[in-house]
């Protein structure tokens, strides 16, 4: 080819290229406050929906990236209307159900490119980690006319929907092999194929363990509003026995003696945690072994007046407070824990409080 030749061919290829990063840089600061604003709202309607996921990423494509990709694919006309992920995020689940959960929570409330969908399901094996779903979408109709999202309309972002599994696959894989599979060593891919294999029944593993969940804490909550507490101590036992009305009832009382306010479990799962293991692991140092035990031990009659000694430092402000942690607190000075157990549990003051309580008893 003459030189001539050759720069006409590297001209009708550079002019999108170049075309493309001028209206980008340009578009840049728009196109990230709108992966920010798509990322809180992604945020708010996984939890209006219920739905609990390990991490919601988002990310805007930077400038450098998206002159790299033009070049690499070298197939794009109108590459800012053609590239779908200038903002792209990604919602990492917890079990493979609540990818399609996820997914239909998506068309609910976005308008879908079914041309730009891949829900990938493959069959194949060796393809585990690349099962998540893709899907491309804008802005519905209805939301784009509302006056802080018509400047975000007609832009498209792509949103991938992968359990812990798939993205803990796709984050190792990455590392270790190429990014194109024919290119990978023969060996690698039968071991990979192997531990797709695993990996994919793992995951449908968790999912059958999360519904065992799910049936046992029904038949723990059953039991407790029978008023059958002969129930082993765990974390699902606790759960039921805290949530049963007339025991949040009883507790709340208790909790106002001592200037406290019963926390709403719904909105505080990582407290809830953190406090349910606290109460467990007092229960351990006492020998409780069933919910029986620990309701006699912590709600005996003194309670509200234990309650209004230990939590008097709170009277004027009331301050929240869970189950858990109420009766991790009543359990403690009705039974007189030693302080080395309340290490790392609670502040020196509360220690001081619990150990030794101003009433009489």
């Amino acid at each position: 080819m003459s030189r001539a030749g050759e720069s006409r061919r590297r001209s009708s290829t550079e002019a999108p290229e170049f075309a493309a990063e001028v209206r980008y840089r340009h578009r840049l600061a728009l196109q990230g406050e709108f992966t920010e604003r798509l990322h809180s709202l992604l945020t708010v309607l996984l939890s209006a929906a219920d739905i609990s996921v390990a991490q919601v990423q988002g990310r805007t494509k930077s400038l450098d990236s998206l002159v790299e990709k033009i070049r690499r694919k070298d197939k794009y006309r109108d590459p800012l209307s053609e590239i779908t992920d200038l903002t792209g995020i990604r919602i990492v689940t917890y079990y493979l159900e609540d990818v399609d959960r996820v997914t239909a929570l998506l068309a609910k409330n976005f308008a879908v490119d079914v041309s730009g969908q891949d829900t990938n399901r493959s069959e194949a094996p060796g393809e585990f980690g690349y099962e998540s779903s893709h899907l491309v979408i804008r802005l519905a109709e209805q939301r784009a006319h509302l006056d802080e999202w018509q400047k975000f309309a007609g832009l498209t972002a792509e949103i991938q929907v992968r359990t812990v599994l798939q993205h803990a696959w796709a984050s190792i894989s990455h590392k270790l092999i190429y990014k194109r599979e024919d290119q990978t060593p023969l060996p690698l891919r039968r071991s990979f194929a192997r531990l797709s294999a695993l990996l994919g029944v793992a995951d449908e593993q968790f999912s059958s363990l999360a519904v065992q969940a799910s049936q046992l804490e029904e038949t723990y909550s059953k039991n407790v509003s029978s008023g059958e507490l002969d129930l082993p101590l765990n974390p699902l036992s606790v759960q039921a026995y805290t949530t049963a009305p007339e025991v949040r009832s009883v507790l709340a009382q208790i909790a106002e003696h001592g200037g406290w306010r019963l926390l709403d479990e719904a909105s505080s799962t990582a407290v809830i945690e953190r406090d349910t293991h606290n109460l467990l692991e007092i229960c351990q140092r006492l020998n409780l072994e069933t919910v029986r035990q620990l309701a006699e031990a912590a709600l005996s009659q003194e309670a509200p007046k234990t309650a209004m000694a230990i939590g008097a430092q709170h009277a004027a402000d009331p301050v929240e407070i869970s189950a858990q942690d109420l009766l991790n607190r009543l359990l403690i000075v009705h039974r007189q824990v030693e302080a080395e157990a309340l290490r790392g549990m609670y502040a020196r003051a509360d220690v001081h409080a619990l150990l030794d309580p101003q009433w009489d008893g």
